[in-house]
């Protein structure tokens, strides 16, 4: 299977103590579920890749964005939703549960850690293959209540937040200390 087709993955949302989902390759009808511990198991069918508008859950009405248009350098924040190509973004398959995020109109860019620091402010950056390019995104549910993670093992307690959950346009998405607060829950729209 092409990583670039539309495919499917089931995965089965487990409630565990980083609240992360799993997820298999599968079949668009076929379903997977587990069980840990004896903890109840949710289907979640995540629709990547595929371009989207990335919405903090937090708030309602911004979408997150390439600050100052899609280019290389351009910081990510939450802006007013008003449908400019910045505000677009394209979800990549790379590996089982690993992605990388684009900006639609420009697939050569990636968003981009420049480094694991509590508060780090993603950027865009040439695309180059690399590991603070790479996100776990864990949905609970169809593109919803995701909570995006650098894949980089050592920085999974990590998620991608909207800065102390405020709600002012330019507010910066930040790394910061997973905690299972709203503003570190997305859906791709």
């Amino acid at each position: 299977m092409q990583v670039h087709k539309r495919l499917s993955i089931t995965a089965a949302a487990l409630t565990l103590a980083g609240g992360f989902a799993a997820a298999v390759p599968a079949a668009a009808e076929t379903s997977a579920s587990a069980a840990v511990n004896g903890t109840q198991t949710a289907q979640v069918t995540l629709r990547f890749p595929g371009t989207y508008r990335w919405l903090p859950e937090h708030f309602s009405g911004p979408c997150i964005t390439a600050h100052g248009g899609v280019r290389k350098g351009a910081k990510i924040d939450q802006y007013r939703c008003v449908g400019q190509s910045n505000q677009k973004w394209y979800v990549e398959v790379v590996d089982l549960l690993v992605y990388q995020i684009h900006p639609a109109g420009d697939t050569s860019l990636c968003v981009d850690l420049p480094n694991y620091r509590k508060g780090m402010q993603p950027i865009l950056w040439n695309c180059n293959g690399r590991a603070n390019q790479m996100f776990l995104i864990g949905c609970s549910g169809s593109q919803r209540h995701c909570q995006i993670k650098p894949q980089l093992d050592g920085q999974h307690k990590k998620c991608l937040s909207v800065k102390g959950g405020k709600t002012a346009n330019n507010t910066p998405v930040i790394l910061w200390r997973c905690n299972g607060a709203r503003d570190e829950k997305f859906t791709f729209r």
